[in-house]
């Protein structure tokens, strides 16, 4: 990750800016009513000269109370400042800050003081990183390892509370001719579009997930085969209205489902998922672009009859 995603993910990157004869009263003001953790003292030119941060102000107040309003920013500012670069790695701005003790770094892009980055900044690497593991890179669904993990809650929960849940597995119909024909950023753009689709059309508390490939699953908690179903028709109708305009013509798809409810019959939460894998495959058998939903009992009945003819 560099300095400038970093700068990225925060809400605010303005930069306090004082003159070295700025009065200290007047400068804990500013530092105080916009909640900076440290200033950048710069000339009549706007060159920076200096940083003054807070853990200064604190320590000025510890010593000299009685004297802080004779105190200019001059008087507490640190003179050798070592800076950033947005382009810079942030592993390397940290290294930096944790060599020479300090806990503020200002980022300079072409000699312009572009913003001043902190330890506290650094919990945004964590958060992101964090959702990195969580989600798929390319459509910003839940991953695999993420789904299989809130499955099993869905799991858990049936099993102690008797809450009902359903899984759906889908995928995109004839998916590799897409890549084939139109290139796979054509291929990769249709993923996204589907993510969307999921986050317009879903509720907020389902989840969807990109389990690798064109295959993606969707968790509907609280949620009877009925409803389910109902919810997968209408992302249906709504992924056949994707149409991606490339160089190699119009890109038109449509996606086929596999349903179903949680019975006790599941053993464990792979159970449900490789049933409703198996209804995704009738889908596809029954010529795509469909939604095959049903219970387990219902499929078991149906198997018994075939085999007793």
């Amino acid at each position: 990750m560099y300095v400038h995603e970093l700068l990225e993910q925060r809400q605010k990157t303005e930069v306090n800016k004082v003159a070295p004869d700025c009065p200290i009263l007047d400068l804990a003001s500013q530092m105080s009513s916009h909640g900076f953790g440290a200033s950048a003292v710069v000339d009549a030119d706007g060159k920076l000269v200096g940083i003054v941060t807070e853990r200064d102000l604190v320590r000025l107040m510890s010593r000299s109370p009685e004297k802080m309003s004779s105190f200019t920013v001059s008087d507490i500012m640190s003179r050798n400042v070592v800076t950033s670069d947005p382009d810079d790695e942030v592993s390397d701005a940290m290294n930096r800050m944790s060599e020479i003790g300090v806990r503020h770094l200002p980022v300079v892009e072409n000699g312009e003081l572009i913003a001043i980055i902190s330890i506290r900044d650094f919990q945004v690497i964590c958060d992101h990183l964090g959702k990195l593991a969580k989600t798929d890179s390319l459509t910003g669904l839940a991953n695999r390892r993420e789904f299989m993990k809130l499955l099993e809650a869905e799991f858990s929960r049936f099993n102690r509370f008797d809450s009902p849940f359903s899984v759906a597995m889908l995928d995109i119909d004839f998916f590799k001719n897409i890549n084939d024909e139109h290139g796979h950023n054509a291929g990769d753009t249709i993923l996204v579009r589907f993510a969307d689709i999921f986050r317009t059309q879903l509720r907020a508390y389902d989840v969807a997930g990109r389990l690798g490939g064109e295959e993606f699953a969707i968790l509907f908690p609280n949620t009877n085969l009925e409803g389910a179903v109902t919810a997968c028709e209408h992302l249906r109708e709504a992924i056949k209205k994707i149409a991606l305009f490339a160089d190699t013509g119009l890109i038109s798809c449509t996606a086929s489902f596999g349903v179903t409810m949680v019975v006790p019959e599941f053993a464990k939460p792979e159970c449900i998922l490789k049933f409703s894998d198996e209804l995704l495959y009738q889908a596809k058998e029954q010529g795509r672009d469909r939604i095959i939903g049903a219970s387990y009992q219902e499929h078991a009945a149906q198997v018994l009859n075939v085999a007793n003819g």
